[in-house]
């Protein structure tokens, strides 16, 4: 005679591939996470430092007129664009206290909008060129 299997048995037999479905799925998810911060951090690091080269970049220029030309015609755009750069944020919390709303797309925009019109009127080289990099110097 067959033993017959208790409903909870036979329950659990036919939900197996659902049950492993679902601990992989949660497995990928955790694993997804942990990985997906450490990308999110690198990318961030990355990008930021791009756009600080860029800021920098339009700041030094507008520095070194003002520091050179300091009864230029176009002394105030470049402390414009000085002033821009210092209101950009340069932490990813948003500050309570200003009245401002955050948003760092559209100051990006206008500094670089700000500085094209600083580099059409001065004649300032647009672009900043990185260096390549050079053979080791063999310490």
């Amino acid at each position: 005679m067959e033993e017959i299997m208790p409903i909870d048995e036979i329950d659990s037999i036919n939900h197996l591939e659902q049950t492993f479905y679902n601990a992989g799925y949660q497995s990928g998810y955790d694993h997804g996470k942990i990985h997906g911060k450490i990308e999110g951090r690198a990318l961030g690091k990355e990008k930021g430092y791009e756009i600080w080269e860029e800021l920098g970049f339009m700041e030094a220029s507008a520095v070194f007129l003002l520091s050179t030309q300091p009864d230029s015609k176009h002394k105030a755009h470049a402390q414009q664009i000085i002033e821009m750069i210092q209101k950009f944020p340069q932490s990813n919390a948003q500050q309570d206290d200003s009245n401002e709303e955050w948003d760092m797309s559209n100051l990006l925009e206008k500094i670089r909008a700000k500085f094209k019109v600083f580099v059409t009127t001065t004649g300032v080289k647009r672009r900043l060129k990185t260096a390549a990099p050079t053979q080791s110097l063999g310490f």
